[in-house]
């Protein structure tokens, strides 16, 4: 009878052709989620808040100075500021700011930290305090950058993938 014989044996080429197509599309994806899932634990690590050792001295700063330069580039310009304050009977005068979570004015009195043994070296005492961006800030840092890695290494993977597969 012509439509009961069953259809001829698939050639070996073209199930190999689509095991190794499954084997790598799994490795791509495997390969996918490995990379997005080093490259963000690093950023999430890299986010992370340094703790302030060592800078327990306190004093009052006076911003003697702010210099606002104008830059190009990805980090474009910046800001320097220069402060003036008194430890243990010495005065530094026109030293600069090292961390800080705002930008003062010229005048404005301001709580510094520094390391008892470097108090030519201010930092602002509210960027010791509260360091990063803490967990609300890199959670959505996360959010916005993972669609974006995901994309990236998309584009990366799949003509290797496209190779290889098929």
């Amino acid at each position: 009878m012509p439509g009961s014989n069953p259809p001829p044996p698939a050639p070996d080429g073209s199930r190999r052709s689509r095991e190794r197509s499954w084997s790598g599309t799994a490795i791509a994806v495997a390969s996918l989620l490995l990379v997005t899932v080093l490259v963000m634990g690093g950023a999430w690590k890299m986010l992370e808040p340094e703790p302030a050792t060592g800078l327990s001295g306190r004093a009052e700063a006076v911003v003697t100075e702010v210099r606002k330069r104008s830059g190009g580039g990805p980090m474009g310009g910046g800001t320097t500021v220069f402060v003036t304050y008194t430890v243990q009977g010495t005065t530094y005068e026109d030293v600069v700011l090292r961390e800080r979570r705002s930008v003062p004015e010229t005048g404005q009195t301001l709580a510094i930290a520094y390391a008892p043994g470097e108090p030519d070296r201010p930092h602002s005492v509210e960027a010791v305090e509260s360091p990063g961006p803490g967990p609300g800030g890199r959670i959505i840092l996360m959010v916005v950058l993972l669609p974006g890695l995901l994309l990236l290494i998309g584009l990366i993977v799949f003509p290797v993938w496209e190779r290889f597969a098929g």
